[in-house]
């Protein structure tokens, strides 16, 4: 979409089809790491799109991730406009093809390990991949992605297919 601009784009696409497709979806998730005992189970609609739901013990939910809260800190400064504050606190934004996207957060710990992490906005998938495969280093458990205004959790590859595996 270089050189297009949404409103001039959004005259020739279908009703429908720049939310859907062309600008990233939005989400609103908390990120804790995956208990050895969640299952996935039923699948249901979300905003009439199927998915299938991790059971989850919500007792379980504050397991610690593989690293320190300032490890994580020191590993997302890293990353090129990703901007961090002490208390945990973030934003990280970006362009790709033309389309600016954002994300920002909050770091939770106990005891010096994070525990889950706040996040909402909007990334292409491979910006979210490259943001998960941080927060996930030295960890093959994965994650446990808990959509907050739906009241579910989904595994960290159905968070990915559902999120952005749309048909346009």
């Amino acid at each position: 979409m270089t050189g297009v601009s949404l409103e001039r784009a959004s005259e020739r696409a279908p009703k429908g089809a720049l939310a859907s497709c062309m600008i990233p979806p939005q989400f609103e998730i908390a990120i804790h790491a995956r208990p050895t005992s969640a299952v996935e189970g039923v699948e249901r609609p979300i905003h009439d799109r199927p998915a299938r739901i991790l059971a989850v013990e919500p007792a379980e939910m504050n397991l610690p991730f593989p690293c320190s809260f300032e490890e994580l800190f020191e590993r997302l400064e890293r990353i090129p406009r990703f901007f961090a504050e002490p208390d945990g606190s973030f934003v990280w934004t970006g362009m790709d093809d033309g389309t600016n996207w954002q994300l920002e957060g909050n770091l939770y710990d106990l005891h010096g390990r994070v525990i889950w992490v706040s996040v909402k906005g909007f990334c292409p998938e491979s910006r979210w991949r490259q943001f998960i495969a941080l927060l996930g280093e030295g960890s093959d458990a994965g994650f446990a992605i808990q959509l907050l205004h739906e009241a579910v959790y989904l595994s960290q590859s159905e968070f990915l297919r559902w999120q952005w595996d749309r048909d346009c």
